[in-house]
């Protein structure tokens, strides 16, 4: 009767031991919720093409900005080492100094697809490599000033995400995440409004206008995660 005990009890703790051992941050079957705040510098090329009746004129300008970040996604894990998942990002761009007499503000939002991969199978540590892919859209806004011929542009295209992010997990549960990333976004044919001054200034001028945006650059982020 004791020997049956002790192996009865010997048999639980070598259980409980196996699945301490054995069970990762990231497995098949998971639900993870990402939560993340971060900045992003990028390089930015500028084309505006302007036809008027049969000439073209097209300008490229090269130059920089920043943004801060918010995203919030979900990921399921189809394997112990691959997962599945939906993000949605919002961005605020930062206005330099001397652009704020003429802009107002520069915001956008994106809608991605993303497929990770897990390097480390870790108790308390998920380790991935990710790959995002999908659309964005953006919205310039310009000052109400009477000099001012523009009154906003929106456009909208594509997005790319290649990076690296770590989750730190404090329980079962709850952790933190630690993202670095290379992001792209290209607008393709952005659409300029007038102003009422810029309508008056170009008349019954019959032209055409459009802008493609090309973003580079790199994001870092940190937030929640959450892990069902």
């Amino acid at each position: 009767m004791k020997n049956l005990s002790f192996k009865s009890i010997l048999v639980v703790l070598l259980t409980i031991t196996s699945f301490n051992l054995f069970s990762q941050a990231f497995e098949k079957g998971n639900w993870n919720i990402d939560l993340d705040l971060g900045g992003a510098a990028y390089g930015v090329r500028t084309t505006s093409t302007v036809s008027v009746g049969a000439f073209t004129f097209t300008d490229t300008d090269v130059s920089g900005t920043a943004s801060s970040v918010f995203r919030i996604g979900g990921e399921y894990g189809v394997s112990n080492k691959i997962g599945l998942g939906l993000k949605l990002g919002a961005s605020n761009y930062i206005i330099s100094a001397e652009d704020k007499d003429t802009l107002k503000s520069v915001k956008s939002n994106d809608f991605s697809f993303y497929f990770n991969f897990h390097l480390l199978n870790a108790q308390r540590n998920d380790l991935f490599l990710t790959l995002g892919l999908g659309f964005a859209s953006g919205k310039w806004t310009y000052q109400e000033n009477p000099g001012i011929f523009l009154s906003s542009i929106t456009g909208s295209g594509s997005s790319v995400v290649f990076g690296i992010t770590d989750r730190i997990f404090f329980s079962d549960h709850v952790g933190m995440l630690l993202s670095l990333q290379y992001t792209g976004y290209n607008y393709n044919g952005a659409v300029p409004e007038l102003s009422s001054a810029g309508k008056a200034f170009v008349g019954n001028l019959n032209y055409s206008w459009k802008l493609d945006f090309e973003l580079k650059g790199v994001y870092f982020g940190t937030g929640l995660a959450i892990k069902f």
